[in-house]
């Protein structure tokens, strides 16, 4: 049996990492092959700076990246992504260095949100018969995948895998941002956009309540594979987790994308014992914070859960309220709240159909957040406030 090969590097400097991890997968012209056009694919979240937070991939990480193919003799090297929460790729990129550094490197960027996007099929694909790529994934020789290693409150972990929602629209990635929906949809997407290389950045990795409040955790890890899968599961394994325990994981192996079994991947570098921490789990809060709102759920989904304690956004402590999520919430026949908020269409559902509220709740007191899942008015009520405050993306709107 012929193992996947998974490299793992323990450097502080993120060059090094990167050249070391490199030479550890039978080096960058080995790699390159003949492939004259590059991309590389980061994973450029929100636009908060390395030195603030681990929400994106180190912009140093990519520019070691960058530099290394260039040197090999790629004859253009592009590095391409798309921010969430629609919030623009291209301020992104000048807040966190990525495009001073990228441009230092001989590199070119190129912003998914501004791209020109083709229609491409996905045969047999399980959420997609077809979906739209930005034009340049038909444009390059070789695809290098360079995603963050962080905890998610919705796939457990996000790695090489769940990296690929990075192609789809802001609008498609509202769609589909519920647990097992979401996995199911990157594989899809991975098995359409096959990356010849996985770098992991785990120099300063991201445990907690990831994929985007969660707290920084320095690894000086850099782990890299031409498997998809296999790097995944080391990658999963050095964060403490189980490598199947990953529904992405799950899903890609079962599809014959990689390795997800430990016995049939062959770690070089550094062991995986040597290395290996336990990350803090970035679970769901599925209750309020506040002591006078109650949440009433039935038929919740994990599209709507991590919502629940940002709701309301800005409670009075002098009222009470009371908070609703999925089809089937029982409500109390006296309920007496100032008052009530519906998370998604379900909740809104739900408490329309409640008839026992009426005439003591009048409409006014109803507040809907609609979306299946709600994340255009999360990302407005929530994120952007925060990022505003910040004084980083100043020209986002919720699209």
């Amino acid at each position: 049996m012929v193992k996947s090969v998974v490299s793992i590097v323990k450097n502080s400097d993120p060059y090094e990492a990167v050249a070391a991890s490199l030479q550890l997968l039978g080096g960058t012209e080995s790699l390159l092959r003949n492939c004259r056009k590059v991309l590389i694919k980061p994973n450029l979240s929100f636009p908060i700076p390395p030195q603030d937070g681990p929400d994106t991939t180190d912009p140093q990480v990519v520019g070691a990246a960058v530099r290394a193919f260039k040197e090999c003799g790629a004859k253009k090297v592009i590095v391409g992504d798309q921010s969430v929460w629609g919030v623009r790729t291209r301020d992104t990129c000048k807040i966190i260095g990525l495009k001073e550094i990228v441009e230092k490197e001989g590199g070119e960027l190129c912003y998914f949100d501004e791209e020109p996007r083709v229609l491409v099929d996905v045969p047999n694909g399980k959420f997609f018969d077809t979906f739209d790529l930005p034009k340049i994934i038909k444009e390059v020789d070789m695809i290098v995948n360079l995603p963050k290693m962080k905890t998610s409150f919705i796939s457990h972990v996000t790695l090489g895998i769940k990296n690929h929602v990075g192609y789809l629209t802001f609008q498609d990635r509202q769609k589909f941002h519920r647990m097992y929906d979401l996995a199911y949809v990157v594989v899809d997407i991975a098995r359409v956009v096959r990356p010849n290389l996985t770098l992991i950045d785990g120099i300063v990795a991201m445990e907690g309540y990831g994929p985007h409040s969660g707290t920084a955790k320095r690894m000086n890890l850099v782990i890299g594979s031409s498997d998809l899968v296999a790097v995944d599961a080391v990658g999963a394994e050095v964060m403490g987790f189980d490598a199947l325990e990953i529904p992405t994981t799950q899903i890609a192996m079962k599809q014959g994308l990689g390795k997800g079994n430990l016995s049939e991947i062959e770690v070089v570098g550094e062991p995986i014992d040597k290395v290996k921490q336990t990350f803090e789990r970035s679970y769901i809060r599925c209750v309020s914070p506040y002591p006078n709102v109650d949440v009433y759920i039935g038929g919740m989904c994990p599209g709507c859960a991590p919502r629940i304690p940002t709701v309301p956004p800005n409670p009075d402590p002098n009222k009470k309220y009371a908070v609703v999520v999925g089809r089937r919430a029982k409500l109390p026949k006296n309920l007496n709240v100032d008052e009530i908020w519906c998370i998604g269409n379900c909740g809104i559902d739900s408490t329309m159909s409640s008839t026992n509220l009426f005439p003591r709740i009048s409409k006014e007191q109803i507040k809907f957040i609609p979306g299946c899942p709600p994340l255009k008015w999360y990302g407005s009520q929530t994120i952007l406030k925060l990022l505003k405050e910040k004084g980083w993306a100043k020209n986002f709107s919720a699209r």
